[in-house]
Parts: C-alpha cells; structure tokens; sequence
C-alpha cells in the first residue's frame, strides 16, 4: 500500500461518531489539497510503499530530498504532516531522515544536503560525537553558528572535505575566536591517548574498530620507562607502514583490532617477520607480549628463522629469508630438517656455537655458490642428484674464489667440514674433491701463521687492555669485560667454557685445609659436558685468581646493585649491563662483541678473535703478564695503576733482547746447535726413534748414527711430543732432577753466566712444553701429576 492509498483510505473509513482525534484527518486532508492543487509529479512522489517510508531511512531520505528541490512551498508546509501520519501509522515517532537528532534536539540539515550529500553525511557523522557532551543549549547554539558560518562561505558544495572546509573558511572569513572554535569543530575529532609525555593519536585504528583504545589503553599500563616507551613508538611507526603497504591487513584490524597481529596463527606478525630486522621484529614482538599476556613462541610459528637456545637460555637466531628469495622450495625443507636436528638435540652434549656456524655457513653457502633452479627442483637432495655433479661445482667455486684470494684457506676448511657435516645428517654421500689433508705440516703451518696474533698484535690487544682498566676504573661492568678478556688471555680456555662457570659453593671451591686454595669447575662443552677443574693458588705468579675473586667479591655485585631489571637472577658468574642498563649473562657471542667494542673505545685497531688468541704461540707473552701481575697481591687493596705503571716498563725491545740473550746463550751451550723456538707437534705420527725427553722425527740415514744429544731435544726441530703419562713423567723428571741439580752446580756462577741462563731457558722450555700438555687434556695432566715419582727416568 502506497501512503497516499493510506491517507483516502484513512479519510474514507474515518467514524466521525466514535473517533473524537480528528488531527491526523485534518492532515490527512490538507496532503489531499496539496495533491490537487499540485502538479502529477507531486502525487508520484507520495505513491510509495508506506512500509517502506516508516522502515527504511534512506528511502525516506530521498522522499525528503526530492520534495524540498521540487516542491519547496509544499515541504515547508506540508512535510511535517507527512511524518506526523508516518508516526500515527506506525505507532513509533518518524522524524526527518536528514536531521541530526541529541536527546531532544533536532539539527536540521537539509539544506546541506541539497548543496553536498557526501560532504553533510561526514558533518552528521562528526557533530553525532562532537555535540553529544554539550548541554542542549550549547549544542543549538553551536550548531546554528556553524551551519550559519559553512553556508556563509559559500564553499561547501566544492568542497572534498571537512578540513578542506575549515581551511577554506579560515583563508576567506575574518578570522576571530568564534570563527576558530567553529572550524575547529569541522575538523576530524582525534583519538589520542598520553604516551609517557608524547601524545599519540589512534584515530586512523578507533576508526577501523573502536576497540583499539581499551587495547592501546592496556598497552599504555603496561609500559615502565623511557625504553619501553621508545619500543612503543617504533612499533607503532612499523605498523603503519605496513598497513599502508598491505591494506588487506588493515582490514584485519577492522575486524580484531590490533590483536589481528596474532589472529591465525600468528599470520600478519609473520608475515612482518619476513622483512623486518630482528631488532624491528623484538619491538613488534614486544606489544604483542602485552596484548596476549603470553609470551610469543618464535619457533613454533616463525618458518623464516631457525632458534638455538643456549646453556644461558639465550636464543641465537639464524634468518632464512635471503636463501627464501633464492628458493623457496629449498629453504622450507632446509627450515623443517634443521627444524627436527634442534627439537631432538641434547644441548648439553654438544656445542651449540658449532651447531650454529655449520648451519650459518650451509645458508650462505647455497645462497652464494647454488643456482636458484636446482635447489628449487631438487630440494635438499641437490647433493646427490646426477651423480653429484652439483656438489661438485659447489666446492669448485668455494675452491675457486681461495685461488683468486677472494676466500681464506681456513673459510674453505670450514665450509668443508660444514658440507660433510650436511651430508651426515642427510645420509648422502660426501664428495671428497679439493679436499686437504689437516695433518699436512705446511698445511698446519699456514693455519699457525694465519689463525694467530703476533707478539705485537698481542701486546697492543693487552696495553689497550688495561688502558680501558684504567679509563674505566668506576665502572664495574667495563671492568668485568676487560678481566674477562685478561682471564681468557691467560688462561688460554675455550669462551663457552670460561662462561659456564657458575658464582656457586659447587663450582668455586675453597679448600676447607689451606685457604690459599681454590678449585674452579667449568662445563666444557666438546666433551660431552664434562666437568674441567682448575687449581689456583693465592701466592703463585699467576695471579688469575685474583681476577677471579675481585669479578666475584666487587664488580658482580656492583652491576646487580646498579642494573635496572632487579628482578633478574643468575648464578652463571661472568655477567655485565646492556646499553639499557639490563643485567646480560656473557656467553660465546655477546661478550667477545663486548670486548671489541671496550677496545674500539679506546682506540685498538686490532679486533680480538678467541680463537685467534686461543691459538696464539705466545705462552712467553703471557708469562711476562703474569709476573707483572705480582707487582701488587690483592686488587682488593690496591689500584691497578699500580700493575699498569710495572707493566708499561716492559717493551717489545726488552722482550726480544732477552730472548736473543737466552738463545745465544744456548747456542754456545749446546755446541752451536741450531735452536728452534717454534711449538713441537703433539702426536703419534711420524716417530723415527724415541728420545729420552720425547720422539725424534727426523729421518735416519744408513750408517749414521742418530743424534744422542739429549739436552737438545727440546729446542729441535724433529722434536716432538706425545701426551701420556709416561712423556709428563720424563719432563717433569727432567726439569725437576736435572734442571735444578744443574743449576746448583752454576750457582757459583755471576748473574750473566752463559750456564746458569741457558739452564733458565731450559725451565722455560719445560714450562711452556708441559703447558701445551696440560691445555690439550687437563684431566691426564692432572692425573699424571698425582701419580708422579721422581727419579723414574733422571737421577743426576
């Protein structure tokens, strides 16, 4: 039924008797006039379904709109007529569906609408939120100056937007206080919330879903300091570039608001993993930790990086991304395998900074040394298809780039030993070409040479050293960096084993009978997590200990007393602060990067390598160090300026004189026999003939007897070791009989007698020799001197 049909209807079964409300007849009525005296069209307009009218606003609204262009005088008039029936018809007041209606006011805006649709729905929509909180007076009065001051401009029919608008207004109309206030109201209403001192605005997000200020809200309570607040504005900075980037997640968070990050299954938040730099990722990571409550599990939903947990549950990260943009095929396989290594792998029966090179250099192996199609058909068989001829090529070019000096030999190695590694895993085949024997002396040699630090390099990684001491006196955890490296310097241990060393009764013992008497036990990792156990005595040159007792009674507790995180506990004993002023535990990766950056600081050019250092021939270096170190018994008591003012006697030219002194003076002694400093090999291989001090190398001729010049066998070329009992046995006999009954026969002599410093190089020689001993298997040094009997094979 049409509403015109409603209103003859209406008049035609009015009961005049019965109905006193004659109103709506009178309505009913004066619409039948309008009708008459007006033209066809206006008739056209009423017939429309009167459900329709009462249900459907827009349809309604363009009732409205149609009348007021075209039959003004009759919508003046007779417009209200039409939504009282409209009303009385459904039982439910009707009003115009162009008017903003508050509480009991009623903004008209219909003159709006006939110059701008668009434009005066985004006006309604704004002022529904602006007007709401105002008293009823105040809204009427504003919107009346408002809607006076928009049509005044003559400049809201060619207008794109309300701030368009409010810029229009402000460049054309006399600008005032009023003015100002009204086109503020124009512009779009911001939601804001107090970001420390900062304010922020949401509004792009409230509009998406309102939900996002209890969420922003929550994130806002939960933010502690400067740091934290810094981390909130670069997520919100990465966030929305992504949206613009990837509008298809914007729509996410219409839906979800910013908990569409971990809607499934941790999609978008991935799918940012993707691009982003670990540190961007942490800051991402870091507000969805506060959204969720819970901590977001990398490995589980992450197929772009592999995670290695170490002994100080501090995860390692390996990105895949660069191997996904050379094949994607390839690097989900590459992602699962080594997935599975890691979820069955017992850390605590392999070392996971091994774990960790052999996957990082496969990575860059197939990104630089594989073609993209291969890998992408082939998957992680490419070793193997067409009768290994990929392989092939793969350690040709490795090989090719060491001959063009655009590799090291030992990069080679490695790649090597991570390739077999590969294939063991994988059960293929390894293909032996261009491989090198690692028991080819020049090969060792070459390695000796390139993998360690001269005397001079190390003297400056050591003066730079206890520079930064001494420029770093008042801070504790520069401090604690330093003495690592000192300790890792002097006792030439293993960085993941020097970090497992726990500030615990059960790993640094003192012995309960003599106090000066320490036991230190550490995990080593290579060995199955076995435990090695130092001995260190108060008193002794060495004075390592003292490093170790004043890391553990001063700077330990001066970095927990200063670190902001209080709530961070840890037995594990080296430790120093983050830039953030976080307690961090050392281990292999983050504290070699922090002594780099203390050198940096202070101006080393030479970049400190552990296993450079650990392979560095320069056990006399570390001798003059130690014994520098007795200058002062207690860092406790005393200032280091003390060592350094001792310490910086010693030059490179002192040091060489005295050596060329000592092997002159053995040259003479020895009977002009060529003396050689280098270190002897420790081995089974290659044993011509035993000597009463070792093994002899060196080939025998018919007819010529071998060399019985015992007393030289030490500083030989062909001499060499092999670790046993009875080999620490001979030299301990040797340096303890021989050596120092010889030295009682020369104490007759002056300081400078060519005997007595001879005989002091032998001690040396001795010393450095059983060291050598005693760092490749401390637990069969440390046996073989408990069983050790003078006099089995020297009694001078």
């Amino acid at each position: 039924m049409t509403f015109y049909d409603y209103i003859i209807r209406y008049m035609n079964e009015y009961d005049h008797v019965s109905n006193s409300e004659k109103t709506i007849l009178r309505y009913c009525f004066e619409i039948k006039r309008f009708v008459k005296n007006s033209s066809i069209e206006f008739r056209n307009e009423l017939n429309r379904d009167i459900e329709l009218l009462v249900k459907d606003e827009e349809y309604r609204f363009d009732l409205e709109i149609k009348l007021n262009k075209n039959f003004q005088d009759i919508y003046r008039n007779g417009y209200s007529r039409i939504l009282k029936i409209l009303s009385y018809y459904s039982s439910k007041k009707v009003t115009h569906a162009t008017s903003l209606i508050i509480d009991n006011n009623e903004f008209r805006l219909i003159d709006l609408f006939i110059l701008n649709k668009n434009l005066t729905l985004e006006l309604k929509k704004l002022l529904s939120v602006s007007l709401l909180n105002l008293t009823p007076m105040t809204q009427r009065t504003t919107f009346k100056n408002l809607r006076k001051l928009i049509i005044d401009s003559n400049s809201f029919s060619n207008s794109n937007s309300l701030e368009e608008l409010a810029d229009k207004i402000d460049i054309s109309v006399k600008s005032d206080r009023k003015t100002k206030y009204l086109t503020n109201k124009l512009r779009d209403q911001k939601t804001t919330i107090l970001i420390g001192d900062t304010i922020h605005d949401i509004t792009r997000y409230y509009k998406l879903n309102p939900i996002v200020l209890s969420q922003y809200n929550k994130i806002n309570i939960n933010l502690k300091n400067k740091i934290e607040f810094n981390r909130f504005f670069r997520f919100s900075t990465i966030l929305n570039k992504h949206c613009e980037n990837h509008p298809e997640d914007e729509l996410k968070i219409k839906k979800y608001g910013i908990l569409a990050l971990v809607k499934n299954e941790y999609e978008v938040l991935i799918k940012l993993r993707s691009y982003l730099t670990t540190k961007e990722f942490n800051y991402v990571v870091f507000i969805v930790e506060i959204l969720t409550g819970e901590k977001f599990n990398h490995e589980e939903y992450d197929s772009k990086c592999l995670y290695i947990m170490n002994q100080h549950q501090y995860t390692s990260v390996i990105r895949l991304a660069p191997l996904y943009k050379k094949s994607a095929n390839f690097s989900f396989e590459f992602y699962q395998l080594f997935k599975q290594y890691l979820s069955n792998l017992k850390y605590a029966e392999l070392n996971v900074a091994t774990i960790k090179s052999n996957i990082s250099n496969l990575k860059n192996i197939f990104i630089k040394f594989s073609e993209s199609k291969p890998l992408e058909n082939f998957g992680l068989k490419i070793l193997t298809v067409e009768n290994q001829s990929y392989f092939r090529e793969i350690k040709s070019k490795i090989n090719e780039q060491v001959i063009l000096g655009k590799l090291s030999p030992n990069t080679k190695f490695t790649y090597f030993f991570s390739l077999k590694w590969f294939c063991e895993i994988t059960k293929q085949n390894y293909l032996k070409d261009y491989d090198e024997s690692r028991n080819n002396s020049n090969l060792a040699k070459r390695d000796l040479l390139t993998n360690s630090y001269n005397q001079t390099e190390l003297m400056d990684i050591l003066g730079c050293l206890i520079k930064a001491i001494k420029l770093y006196k008042d801070d504790c955890s520069r401090l604690l960096v330093a003495y690592f490296a000192l300790i890792q310097i002097t006792t030439g241990m293993n960085i993941s084993t020097l970090c497992s060393l726990e500030n615990t009764n059960k790993h640094i013992v003192q012995d309960p009978i003599n106090k000066n008497i320490y036991i230190f036990k550490f995990k080593k990792a290579r060995a199955n997590h076995a435990t090695e156990t130092h001995i260190y005595f108060k008193n002794s040159k060495d004075k390592t200990l003292y490093l170790f007792l004043f890391i553990r009674d001063k700077l330990r507790q001066e970095i927990l007393k200063k670190a902001i995180n209080t709530e961070f506990k840890t037995d594990y004993f080296f430790i120093f602060l983050s830039r953030s002023g976080e307690v961090q535990v050392a281990h292999h990766e983050n504290i070699v990067k922090k002594v780099n950056e203390l050198l940096v600081e202070v101006g080393c050019n030479i970049r400190y390598n552990s296993k450079r250092m650990r392979k560095t021939v320069s056990n006399r270096i570390y001798k003059i160090v130690l014994n520098r170190f007795s200058v002062y018994r207690e860092l406790l008591q005393h200032d280091f300026d003390i060592f350094v003012r001792h310490y910086e006697e010693l030059n490179i030219t002192e040091s060489n004189e005295k050596i060329a002194k000592g092997t002159k003076a053995l040259e003479i002694y020895l009977k002009n026999r060529e003396i050689c400093f280098d270190t002897p090999e420790i081995n089974t291989d290659n044993i011509i003939q035993f000597t009463p001090l070792g093994n002899c190398s060196e080939p025998l001729i018919d007819g010529i007897t071998g060399c019985s010049d015992y007393l030289a066998c030490v500083f030989c070329k062909n001499y060499s070791v092999v670790n046993s009992e009875a080999q620490i046995h001979k030299l301990l006999d040797f340096k303890n009989i021989c050596i120092s009954q010889m030295m009682n026969i020369s104490s007759s002599y002056n300081e400078e007698s060519v005997t007595r410093v001879a005989i002091t190089e032998f001690k040396s020689r001795i010393d450095y020799i059983l060291n050598l001993l005693k760092q490749e298997d401390p637990k069969l040094y440390n046996l073989a001197t408990i069983n050790y009997l003078p006099n089995q094979y020297f009694s001078l």
